[in-house]
C-alpha cells in the first residue's frame, strides 16, 4: 500500500493522554487513519466535520405493480446494504463529540430523521444531482440527497455564504465518461458513492482557513481532497484499506489552483 510520512510538519490535533494511532498517510495538510472510528476518534479533535456515512439501502426484493410479463417480485437495483458499511447513527454521534463547531452530514431520505435527531439541528440543505440515476420502482429519479447541519458552535451564522439552500452538482460519472471518478480497468467505479469535489469545495469554502476538517467515514477521500485544494487541514478515517490507498493516491496529486 501507498504510505507517505513527511517529518517536521504540523501534526494532527490529538487529545492529551490518549495514545495516537499511526497514520496510514500523512503530509503537510492531510492525515489518514486506517481503522475503526471507535478506536481512532477518541484521540482526535477537529473544528468542522464534513462526512457522508453509509446509508440505509435495500437488500430485499420489491413488488412490481403492473400487468406486464415481468416477475411480480424483483430484486432492488439499489446499492446493497453493507457494501460500503452500515448506517450506524451512534458512530456519527460519536464523531460529532470530537468537533468544536459545524458538522455537515450527507444523508438520504431514509436516514434524514435519525440524523436530524442526533443533536441540535441547525438546518437542512439539499443536493440536487442533474444526472441522478433513474429508478425502476421509485416514482422519481434518485436525484436528491440531504445535508444536515449540526454543531455546538458555528462559523456560519451571521452571513449568507451560499446562494441557495439547494446545491446543484452532478454525481461523478463512471465508465467511459469518467473524469474525476476513480475507475478500474473495466471502467467500473472503485468506490460506489464517490462524491463530487465541486460540492465538497463549495461546502467547505466558508470555513476559516485555519480550521481542521474531519471526515470519519472518508471513503475514497473526497472531503480531504477538497479541503487540501482549499488550503485547509483535514483528517480522514476509513476502515477499508483499499479505500485508504485510493485516498492516499488522491492526496499525493498536485493541489488544484483555486485562485482563479
Amino acid at each position: 500500500p501507498l504510505v507517505r510520512r513527511l517529518r517536521g510538519l504540523r501534526r494532527t490535533r490529538r487529545v492529551p493522554g490518549v495514545a495516537p494511532m499511526k497514520p496510514y498517510y500523512e503530509d503537510s495538510a492531510v492525515t489518514i487513519y486506517h481503522g475503526d472510528c471507535r478506536d481512532v476518534l477518541p484521540g482526535l479533535t477537529a473544528d468542522v466535520m464534513l462526512t457522508d456515512p453509509p446509508w440505509l439501502a435495500s437488500d430485499s426484493s420489491v413488488e412490481v405493480r403492473g400487468t406486464g410479463v415481468a416477475p411480480k417480485k424483483q430484486r432492488s437495483m439499489s446499492l446493497v446494504y453493507g457494501e460500503v458499511g452500515k448506517f450506524e447513527p451512534d458512530l456519527v454521534a460519536l464523531a460529532m463529540t470530537r468537533v468544536s463547531h459545524d458538522c455537515l452530514i450527507l444523508t438520504g431520505y431514509k436516514e434524514l430523521g435519525t440524523v436530524c435527531n442526533l443533536g441540535k439541528v441547525r438546518g437542512v440543505f439539499g443536493w440536487y444531482k442533474p444526472n441522478g440515476a433513474p429508478a425502476r420502482f421509485y416514482p422519481t429519479p434518485f436525484n436528491l440527497s440531504f445535508i444536515v447541519w449540526h454543531g455546538k458552535r458555528s462559523h456560519l451564522y451571521g452571513h449568507q455564504h451560499w446562494r441557495s439552500a439547494v446545491f446543484t452538482h452532478p454525481f461523478p460519472a463512471a465508465g467511459c465518461f469518467a473524469s474525476e471518478r476513480y475507475v478500474d480497468k473495466t471502467g467500473a467505479a472503485v468506490h460506489p458513492s464517490q462524491g463530487p469535489e465541486a460540492l465538497y469545495r463549495e461546502l467547505l469554502l466558508p470555513f476559516p482557513t485555519e480550521a481542521t476538517i474531519l471526515d470519519p467515514f472518508m471513503g475514497s477521500g473526497t472531503t480531504l481532497r477538497a479541503a487540501k485544494d482549499l488550503g485547509r487541514k483535514a483528517i480522514g478515517i476509513e476502515i477499508e484499506e483499499r479505500y485508504c490507498e485510493i485516498a492516499a493516491l488522491r492526496m499525493s496529486q498536485s493541489v488544484m489552483d483555486m485562485s482563479g
